[in-house]
């Protein structure tokens, strides 16, 4: 199995350099070390520290961020390279983001290793990643029964005579094939439900949803069985036809028993329209500097002592 000390110690000196000087490395450790083997075992140690993490997170682009989200979202220290390359968009940006991968194995963030790419544990606790990122449609479905599944193929129009790969697999080329998706009759209240969600990042809770887009109808959210009761054929809103469809799923995430109504991410990227590469193929825009002076402050050094004095004042 391949391993961080693995990746780095493979990796030249010129890149071995880049990484010790990105990631503000003390020289003076790096003075005792005999030789190339003992140096990735001393960078793996080093660079996984939580603070020179941080440092390193901080001067991603916003590709190098991108791509390091969707790294983490996959919740495992190895992640396939074929995994980033599909929630990416594809083979079409294989080469551009070959180059992310390079500037995030500079920072030492993340490396290649054949045909995976290699995480710092703690790097879950630096990178934000929102709900939706972390679920892809075929994560979400496999969390079904037949029975469930059988509902969706039914609502959806398709055959579900077969076992449940074989259904999840067809409730996913339809709903992230852009023709398929369209074909999908939806309602008023339906794409403004969908609409809200993308809005909001691809998840939020289904009372909020409800009170926001279905006319303050939260009460039908109130119910012990409102996120199973699709399932069953009865449906009361449009977000119970969504779950019936595919297009949400509920997810209990964060303390407590908290549900979210949640657009898988590969899912969101197809509803939202943004698979055109563009975000991987534009320039990356610059970071802008805040250039206003700051303003002069007045201090009123004898503050407490006037108030004293106005507050014994009023008690005479």
């Amino acid at each position: 199995m391949p391993s961080l000390n693995e990746a780095i110690y493979k990796l030249p000196t010129e890149r071995l350099r880049a990484i010790v000087h990105a990631r503000n490395v003390d020289l003076k450790k790096l003075s005792i070390i005999p030789d190339k083997r003992q140096l990735a075992q001393f960078l793996v140690s080093e660079l996984g520290k939580q603070a020179s993490l941080g440092l390193a997170v901080r001067q991603c682009n916003a590709r190098e961020m991108r791509l390091l989200q969707l790294l983490v979202s996959a919740e495992k220290p190895r992640v396939p390279w074929q995994y980033a390359l599909d929630m990416a968009g594809g083979p079409a940006v294989f080469a551009v983001l070959y180059d992310v991968m390079t500037g995030l194995e500079n920072l030492g963030l993340a490396f290649r290793l054949d045909s995976d790419v290699l995480l710092f544990e703690a790097l879950k606790y630096q990178v934000p990643v929102s709900l939706s990122d972390r679920y892809t449609l075929s994560r979400c479905l496999n969390t079904y029964d037949a029975p469930a599944l059988k509902r969706i193929c039914d609502r959806l129009s398709l055959p579900a005579d077969g076992t449940k790969t074989i259904n999840v697999d067809a409730i996913r080329n339809l709903l992230l094939n852009h023709v398929g998706a369209a074909r999908v009759p939806l309602d008023n209240d339906e794409i403004r439900v969908l609409e809200y969600l993308v809005q909001s990042g691809g998840s939020a809770t289904a009372v909020d949803v409800a009170g926001t887009v279905l006319q303050n109808r939260a009460d039908d959210f109130f119910r012990y069985d409102w996120q199973i009761r699709w399932k069953q054929g009865k449906e009361r809103n449009a977000i119970d036809r969504l779950l019936s469809r595919g297009f949400l799923y509920v997810v209990s995430h964060s303390y407590g028993y908290n549900l979210f109504l949640v657009i898988p991410a590969d899912l969101m990227r197809v509803l939202s329209g943004k698979d055109d590469h563009s975000f991987w193929v534009d320039p990356v825009p610059e970071s802008s500097i805040w250039t206003l002076q700051p303003s002069q402050l007045a201090r009123h050094t004898t503050l407490a002592r006037d108030v004293v004095a106005l507050m014994g004042f009023l008690s005479s």
